[in-house]
């Protein structure tokens, strides 16, 4: 996990150090490099310190560490706009098929807030109210795919 947390951190400073050089400095923000980073070092709290090794045994620290991916790592990664970096980093054919794809129905619909909250309540009820829980805190694998 944290390869891949040090590769989203490489590929996040590469693309906005190519933006700004095309660009200007304007365009890519150190303030959104700053919560794009926050939010990969949440991440990395959650998942690559003592916060992961305790959620095995107590509930309570489970549940902290799930709070930080979904209260706090995701709202920084969101305020980051990633998508716009992507945008900004493509080549006009490539931007041009990204951003029909983002106009789909297909994702308006998954990304409406309605739609979107429904289904985050859903798999926080259905993996801490169902055999889904002991199920991932025996297996390490099912756990990360839980995360």
């Amino acid at each position: 996990m944290a390869s891949l947390l040090v590769a989203a951190a490489l590929l996040w400073l590469v693309a906005a150090h190519r933006v700004r050089a095309a660009r200007g400095p304007a365009a890519v923000s150190w303030g959104r490099s700053a919560l794009f980073l926050a939010g990969l070092g949440t991440i990395a709290v959650a998942l690559e310190s003592p916060v992961d090794a305790g959620a095995a045994t107590r509930f309570s620290v489970h549940m902290v560490q799930h709070l930080l991916l979904a209260l706090v790592a995701a709202p920084l990664l969101v305020l980051a706009r990633p998508l716009t970096l992507t945008l900004q980093a493509s080549t006009p054919a490539t931007r041009r098929r990204l951003v029909l794809l983002l106009h789909s129905r297909p994702l308006a619909l998954l990304g409406s807030p309605l739609v979107a909250w429904g289904g985050f309540a859903l798999v926080m009820w259905a993996t801490h109210f169902s055999p889904l829980y002991e199920a991932a805190l025996a297996n390490p694998g099912l756990h990360a795919l839980e995360h």
